[in-house]
């Protein structure tokens, strides 16, 4: 009976070895997919940072150009209204 037990004992130890051995792989294995999860997830927000400050470097752009264009024909209103003025004073000096 002794011999069964013992017999018994290590089988129980094999199959609790068996089930460390087995969780210890199991979590090596999680492990390593969290990680190429991770690393896509970074690449991912690389991308999308990237992403978003090209476009607000071509937002930037063109509201430049647009306050380039706007200043432009603000001065050459303004060079208008000068000439205008300029031509009045002439006339009523006449």
């Amino acid at each position: 009976m002794t011999e069964i037990n013992t017999f018994l004992f290590h089988q129980a130890m094999k199959v609790e070895n068996m089930l460390k051995i087995k969780e210890e792989f199991d979590y090596k294995s999680l492990s390593r997919k969290l990680e190429v999860q991770l690393d896509k997830l970074i690449a991912e927000n690389e991308r999308q940072q990237k992403s978003f400050e090209d476009e607000v470097d071509k937002i930037n752009l063109e509201a430049q150009c647009r306050i380039s264009e706007v200043e432009r024909n603000f001065a050459d209103a303004l060079e208008v209204c000068h000439m205008t003025h300029m031509k009045d004073l002439d006339y009523k000096l006449q």
